[in-house]
């Protein structure tokens, strides 16, 4: 418990030391009994931080602009990357059965996010899923991980927030 107690503290000091550089807006810390993670509340959305991880961009440059997220914006990415897993998994060549090992359930991957403004003044996200035992330590947490292969364990698609448009899901090859 102290441990937990301590992680949960360090979290605080994270958050409040970044305050000026935070990507979301309205961050607040939710501790509920029975989470092995703390979870940042942003008004009715809850972010997963064991599952979700927003990645800043290294390096903005003249065509590339850090972008913070809003709620809505949280929202909206949920909402697009669920209906592009629902047609990917609905295809013609896939199908709706519970035993089809293509199928993409969600729920099994860890999502790292890449929030920016493109030179038109779109808001795009960048999304790389990845099965949940691919990475065990939290380096996705804090870097894009440069996956080449893996296979069904990882996809990847790009969301334009402004248009609510999302390309189809693009899945890695087999090493």
């Amino acid at each position: 418990m102290k441990l937990y107690q301590l992680s949960f503290f360090f979290l605080i000091l994270v958050l409040s030391c970044r305050q000026n550089h935070s990507l979301i807006d309205d961050i607040e810390v939710k501790d509920t009994p029975g989470d092995t993670v703390p979870r940042l509340i942003y008004k009715e959305y809850v972010l997963d931080t064991g599952k979700i991880a927003i990645i800043p961009m290294k390096s903005p440059s003249n065509f590339y602009f850090e972008l913070k997220l809003t709620n809505a914006d949280l929202r909206t990415v949920d909402s697009l990357l669920t209906v592009a897993v629902n047609d990917y998994n609905g295809s013609g060549h896939l199908s709706f059965a519970s035993d089809n090992p293509y199928n993409i359930r969600l729920a099994n991957y860890k999502r790292q996010y890449l929030p920016f403004l493109n030179q038109n003044n779109n808001k795009i996200i960048f999304i790389q899923c990845f099965c949940g035992d691919f990475d065990k330590s939290d380096y996705w947490k804090t870097n894009l991980l440069d996956i080449d292969d893996g296979g069904s364990c990882v996809f990847g698609l790009s969301i334009n927030l402004t248009k609510k448009t999302c390309d189809k899901i693009s899945v890695h090859g087999v090493g």
